[in-house]
């Protein structure tokens, strides 16, 4: 069954019906690729927040009320983006038209209290970053069900994960940068607590430090045109188990290609925040020490291990060379 959840949306010859869309002739539901399995699932996307309004789209975006007003970016297919603050009406008035879009102001008269009040017009910037998402998945979905109990399928064949992060993202590659820790969405006003893509990676990191994020526009960093990747992270993260596959004494292990991104503080000098890298319990680079290595603060650095064999758990673990390290000495890295 189909079971769709709000008024059905026709945009072309697909019909969206929430929280899925099928062919509008033959009712076949519209797949994706799984950016976590390469697998074929439904496309899926969530209305987690109270509505009492209607969606409207244009071929290319859905607009409609999550609490506030939110946005379906159906071409990137990146996840849901939140305009915060601002009361769509309980009718139609999100409103494309020829690259705008309009919302008149729809809050007087209504109990619920919004801090913005007026209405405006948005247009696209396709030379820019685009906004945060918080995306949402097949298997979110059916574990919502009880169907599943982890938060995506196995094995993995390409997890991007960006620590720190104040949501997730997709960049021009298509490759979706999962949030860690994933956003807090426990309003008491959603439909579906606590969405988006939750997982455990068991870290270990040193007393009194921990999750960073800074504001990444208007940051040129050297060695890379996504400075977003390299303006959050995790400071003295000493352990973390990222899951990729399902442990089974049947089946080899799986080879994987591990590439690790870190920027050096403001502050670092060479030879201070000196640690050894370990995947699987292994050295892979010993004495690494990121401000000798970018020779500069403004650089990016990747450091890539081929045919890393992963039978269950993906185990990455810094061991620095101070003995009891500070913040400046301690690991610092931005993504996996």
């Amino acid at each position: 069954p189909i079971n769709y959840r709000t008024r059905p949306v026709v945009i072309g010859d697909r019909i969206i019906i929430e929280p899925r869309a099928c062919d509008l002739r033959t009712g076949k539901i519209q797949m994706r690729l799984d950016p976590i399995t390469e697998k074929q699932v439904p496309w899926e996307f969530l209305r987690p927040g109270h509505t009492c309004a209607i969606t409207s789209a244009s071929p290319n975006a859905l607009f409609y009320r999550s609490s506030c007003v939110a946005f379906y970016d159906l071409v990137r297919d990146a996840g849901v983006a939140l305009f915060g603050g601002i009361r769509p009406g309980c009718w139609i008035n999100m409103i494309p038209a020829n690259g705008l879009v309009l919302v008149p102001e729809a809050s007087v008269g209504c109990t619920c209290s919004y801090p913005l009040r007026g209405s405006f017009a948005l247009v696209n910037k396709s030379d820019r970053v685009q906004p945060w998402t918080v995306f949402i998945n097949h298997t979110e979905m059916k574990q919502r069900e009880q169907v599943l109990p982890s938060p995506y399928d196995k094995p993995v064949k390409h997890l991007a994960v960006n620590f720190g992060a104040p949501g997730d993202m997709k960049d021009e590659n298509g490759t979706l940068w999962l949030a860690y820790p994933n956003p807090r969405t426990v309003y008491g006003q959603n439909h579906f607590a606590n969405y988006g893509i939750k997982f455990n990676l068991n870290e270990v990191i040193l007393k009194d430090m921990g999750y960073f994020r800074h504001d990444f526009r208007g940051i040129k960093i050297e060695g890379t045109n996504e400075p977003w990747l390299f303006t959050s992270g995790c400071l003295g993260l000493l352990h973390c188990e990222i899951p990729v596959r399902d442990k089974d004494p049947n089946h080899e292990p799986g080879l994987y290609k591990v590439r690790l991104g870190f920027r050096p503080d403001d502050h670092d000098k060479p030879g201070q925040r000196v640690c050894d890298i370990k995947l699987q319990g292994r050295i892979v680079s010993a004495d690494f020490d990121i401000s000798r290595i970018s020779g500069g603060t403004d650089k990016a650095i990747v450091q890539e291990f081929q045919d890393v064999a992963i039978d269950a758990d993906l185990l990455l673990e810094f061991v620095p060379k101070a003995t009891t390290p500070d913040k400046t000495q301690a690991p610092l890295i931005n993504f996996v």
